[in-house]
């Protein structure tokens, strides 16, 4: 589901002068989401019921694709951005998205996800109206499994490369990357945990 593109952007007490969230600087920083209040700070959900449970964050809307909630952390041209994601239930899993122009569209915004109930990595990136546009994907261990995996994406001017526990799995240079962007989290089909957001 498109967000709606009259919601007003997300705002937050927690940002400092310094346009910084609390334990972010220039070379970036992670995210507790142990803490009720600071993931309502953190974080502004684009689509999809979020909340946090046992320690994590999770999407728990079952049967909708591109459910988003962004960081509220403006981000350079070049970062690196790392979390942990468990498929509860549901089909296609856990995923991220990066270089978002408008922290409350999906518009132009790139993203990795897994698909085929967690046996494919996708990436690519949406269009001027939402739409995704595939640019590559690789066959991989099941995501599906029940265990958390570590999904990463390195942003560089030159292009992004796609991590897997570890693994690249690929480097694209049809790019265009902005100097001040967001990333977030993403599920679709599914109801995922998130955990141990790492920026850097």
């Amino acid at each position: 589901p498109q967000a709606n593109p009259t919601q007003a952007a997300p705002t937050s007490p927690a940002v400092t002068e310094s346009g910084m969230l609390p334990g972010f600087s220039q070379s970036g920083g992670t995210v507790d989401f142990g803490d009720p209040s600071l993931v309502d700070s953190f974080w502004q959900p684009m689509s999809g019921a979020w909340q946090t449970e046992a320690g994590g964050y999770v999407q728990t809307e079952l049967g909708q694709y591109d459910l988003i909630s962004i960081l509220r952390q403006p981000l350079p041209e070049s970062y690196d951005i790392q979390v942990s994601a468990q498929l509860l239930d549901g089909q296609m899993g856990a995923g991220l998205v990066f270089n978002t122009p408008d922290p409350t569209l999906r518009n132009d915004a790139y993203m990795i996800s897994y698909t085929g109930e967690g046996t494919y990595l996708q990436w690519g990136r949406y269009d001027g109206t939402g739409i995704f546009q595939f640019q590559g994907g690789a066959s991989v261990p099941n995501g599906g499994d029940g265990q958390p995996h570590l999904l990463g994406v390195r942003v560089t001017p030159a292009g992004y490369s796609v991590r897997l526990d570890g693994t690249e799995l690929a480097t694209v240079t049809d790019f265009s990357p902005i100097p001040r962007s967001y990333a977030g989290l993403l599920a679709s089909t599914s109801r995922v945990r998130f955990d141990d957001l790492v920026v850097r």
